[in-house]
């Protein structure tokens, strides 16, 4: 199918399934309205960077196959987590070996997967 149609059902499920949870924790009194934070403006970012994460995901998985896609996914994350941390580092947070190893662990599996893939081509 249409990535962008994929991409679309995932939101409309989400958001109304929110809805339903959302309108009944309220009429339970479970929850309150509250304003929204007067934080910077970047932070309602994430929202327009989810949706675009997930079309382009439903794209290019399609090319890659679940399992690379996933590695290479979480590989860029941990790498981007890795760079946070080293560059802007939050208290009580240092990188170690247990960090790194992860990671390179991660991309272990993606350059086996990746040579599992190209065996399978030639088939």
């Amino acid at each position: 199918g249409n990535s962008y149609t994929t991409t679309l059902l995932n939101f409309i499920t989400g958001t109304s399934l929110l809805l339903v949870f959302f309108l009944v924790l309220l009429g339970f009194g479970a929850i309150e309205l509250q304003p929204l934070p007067s934080s910077p403006w970047w932070i309602y970012t994430g929202g327009i960077l989810g949706v675009t994460y997930i079309a382009f995901s439903a794209l290019i998985v399609q090319h890659l196959g679940v399992l690379t896609f996933t590695l290479y996914s979480v590989g860029g994350q941990l790498i981007g987590a890795l760079v946070l941390d080293l560059y802007l580092p939050s208290e009580g947070i240092s990188v170690s070996w247990y960090l790194v190893s992860g990671i390179a662990l991660t991309y272990v599996g993606v350059i086996i997967s990746g040579a599992n893939q190209a065996r399978r081509a030639r088939m």
